[in-house]
């Protein structure tokens, strides 16, 4: 395989264009939202808010510990300066902290002191929550309102991939409620009929289906019992035509999730069914060579994968977790990017064993995968959107190709899913920062140019692989 040479003009041109949709289009931030911006979860301090906001969310919350908690942030960091708002807000909280402490700190401990404490902890829960489920309407589906929400996602157009939103199962009582509700929820869509091109998406988390989190440590035993419950859940998904993807883990349960896949897809029962997938990250060096093995049981079964290729789920963790050489994952963006591209040649190359979806909010990531898939001469693919984000770029894409936007719409408890839209918050905070103003972006677009208008491809990204370890990419 050589290495393809991208029309830097073209890329460019199509970039422009769709920046000139997405900032027409974008929406205004809520203020949820804008103190999401200014206490991304990933700083200090919103990490502290994070935290807090988790406690509040508790059935019933101490007014000793939310004090411990309000006390660990530095609110006079914006109490005098910059938006007006944020200013109320750092206020606001810091006034509350001031209260809890000296009621709980009273001389004598007067009753009302602490009655005072437990109500305002109580007002401080009820703000908190309300907050959390506004802001959890722009990224969850509501679960009672699913099926008009999928009808108005067939009416727009959109191809829907709907989850329930599950985390880590803690215990095997937790790991078998998981698996009825997913069972669940693939009866419910039984009940959808998608329009004409359009396809209904589901995925799966195996860390919820066991106990364990790191499916590499599961025995041969647990991995084989494991299969048969994803086997029950891949028989419902063939009989109700709902596509299934089983959703990335951390690379500490890469091998255990590849295991999975591969004793299921090779099952007799789903011969000739290409209806099954998984979620490949890019921000490793085993990408390919993951992707070369998919391809060869593909072939070897007569029929396609589903590949979901995204850049990396679990970046900002395993970045710095990782200590063991097999598991090191890139420190350079430009490495990432290079092997997303290179991946997503190595897709649309080999349409007879694959169903390439990008999953990326990137307008010059898109940009350079539709050139990709020109010069390819491959353009059956689907863009995979989170709901709540990327909003302002259906209108351009649906005007190039129609059903071709995957709309991932999670549904879930909005207090239990404090964790996912922490996450959502992140890449919420990239993109604001990304689409900022015109000038900005136009900036940005200079800086994603590929250098010397190449595209490595599966053949030079190996070379980097070999030649590059230990330079750019980091062993934590």
């Amino acid at each position: 395989m050589g290495v393809i040479s991208l029309n830097h003009a073209r890329v460019k041109a199509r970039a422009d264009r769709i920046l000139d949709v997405v900032l027409r289009k974008r929406k205004a931030n809520s203020l949820i939202d804008q103190v999401l911006m200014e206490y991304p979860p990933e700083s200090q301090d919103g990490a502290r808010l994070l935290k807090l906001v988790q406690y509040l969310c508790s059935k019933n919350p101490s007014p000793i510990k939310t004090m411990a908690y309000l006390k660990r942030i530095d609110w006079d960091k914006y109490s005098n300066q910059g938006k007006l708002w944020l200013c109320l807000f750092n206020n606001y909280m810091k006034l509350n902290s001031g209260i809890m402490t000296r009621a709980l700190n009273t001389k004598f401990r007067m009753p009302f002191s602490f009655l005072a404490a437990h109500l305002l902890a109580d007002w401080l829960r009820i703000l908190t929550v309300f907050s959390v489920k506004q802001s959890a309407k722009r990224y969850l589906m509501p679960l009672k309102k699913m099926d008009t929400a999928l009808r108005i996602n067939a009416a727009d157009r959109f191809s829907t991939s709907c989850d329930v939103l599950m985390e880590y199962a803690k215990t095997h009582e937790q790991a078998m409620k998981n698996y009825l509700a997913i069972i669940g929820l693939l009866q419910k869509l039984s009940a959808q009929t998608p329009r004409e091109g359009n396809s209904t998406y589901t995925s799966i988390k195996l860390s919820s289906l066991t106990a364990k989190h790191n499916l590499n440590e599961l025995t041969t035993t647990e991995l084989d019992a494991l299969s048969e419950k994803v086997l029950d859940i891949l028989r419902l998904a063939r009989k109700y035509n709902v596509r299934l993807i089983i959703d990335a883990e951390k690379l500490s349960s890469l091998d255990g999730l590849l295991y999975i896949f591969i004793k299921t897809f090779a099952h007799p029962e789903l011969k000739a069914w290409s209806g099954y997938g998984l979620a490949v990250q890019a921000y490793h060096p085993r990408t390919l060579s993951i992707l070369r093995d998919l391809h060869m049981i593909a072939a070897e079964q007569h029929k396609k994968i589903i590949v979901r290729l995204v850049k990396g789920a679990y970046w900002q963790n395993e970045s710095k977790e990782y200590d063991d050489h097999d598991q090191y994952v890139y420190d350079d963006k430009y490495l990432t990017e290079a092997s997303y591209l290179s991946a997503a040649e190595f897709l649309l190359q080999n349409q007879q064993q694959f169903i390439p979806c990008f999953a990326t909010h990137n307008p010059f990531g898109i940009a350079q995968l539709m050139e990709l898939s020109r010069m390819v001469g491959n353009s059956d693919f689907e863009l995979h959107f989170l709901r709540g984000l990327g909003c302002s770029l259906h209108p351009y894409i649906l005007g190039i190709e129609p059903n071709r936007i995957v709309k991932y719409s999670p549904v879930g408890d909005p207090v239990a899913a404090i964790g996912y839209l922490s996450r959502r918050a992140i890449d919420l905070t990239a993109l604001n920062k990304m689409y900022a103003n015109l000038s900005n972006a136009r900036k940005e677009l200079e800086e994603h140019e590929i250098k010397d208008t190449q595209l490595c491809s599966a053949s030079a990204l190996t070379n980097i692989n070999d030649n590059m370890v230990g330079e750019s990419i980091r062993c934590a």
